[in-house]
């Protein structure tokens, strides 16, 4: 897979929001916000990133339509939503239930994929 497209759309993405890099990163490694993930049997872990940095790669086959686990619970971000990357053909997209977000996938995932999403369908 060619995760440079990805990186440059994530940089087009950036701009059309009128953030930076460095301001992403400051967001990012804010702590106050975040808390972990709960205990559960995740098919994800945080790895090198060939897009950016971290990100989420598949410890193993995920269908469609999966619950990856959270992103958001009540206000605070987990692990997986400081390290979900941007894709301009995602497999993944954030989804709400309640006050809750997950990652879902929408495609099928093979093992050692990154885990991605569209920044700009992302709900805020």
């Amino acid at each position: 897979m060619n995760y440079n497209d990805d990186r440059l759309d994530y940089l087009r993405v950036l701009n059309e929001l009128n953030v930076t890099d460095d301001q992403v990163q400051i967001r990012l490694n804010f702590q106050e916000d975040q808390i972990p993930l709960p205990l559960g049997n995740y098919k994800i872990k945080i790895s090198p990133s060939e897009i950016h940095g971290l990100g989420l790669i598949a410890t193993e086959d995920i269908g469609e339509n999966e619950i990856l686990g959270p992103s958001y619970i009540s206000s605070f971000r987990t692990p997986f939503d400081r390290f979900v990357n941007h894709s301009k053909t995602p497999n993944c997209k954030i989804t709400r239930i309640g006050d809750n977000r997950y990652i879902l996938s929408i495609l099928k995932i093979r093992n050692g994929e990154e885990i991605t999403v569209d920044y700009i369908t992302a709900p805020c």
